[in-house]
């Protein structure tokens, strides 16, 4: 990200540039929350625990089958 943000681009494409990479990086921080609440909730689950026994299974899988 920050190479992309020290790009000299031609016109509004350095604004509209830092627009998205803006855009990435609040997604991304929502998405690392999310992970956290699901992984702290699988944790304290007897259901989902079990579902990781599944080769393949994780964390993410185990709740949405949940």
């Amino acid at each position: 990200m920050k190479i992309m943000r020290g790009l000299n681009l031609k016109g509004n494409d350095t604004s509209i540039l830092n627009g998205y990479l803006d855009l990435i990086e609040e997604i991304t921080k929502k998405i690392n929350d999310l992970e956290k609440r699901i992984k702290s909730f699988v944790k304290e689950d007897k259901i989902t625990l079990l579902l990781k026994t599944i080769p393949g299974i994780g964390d993410i899988v185990a709740f949405l089958m949940w």
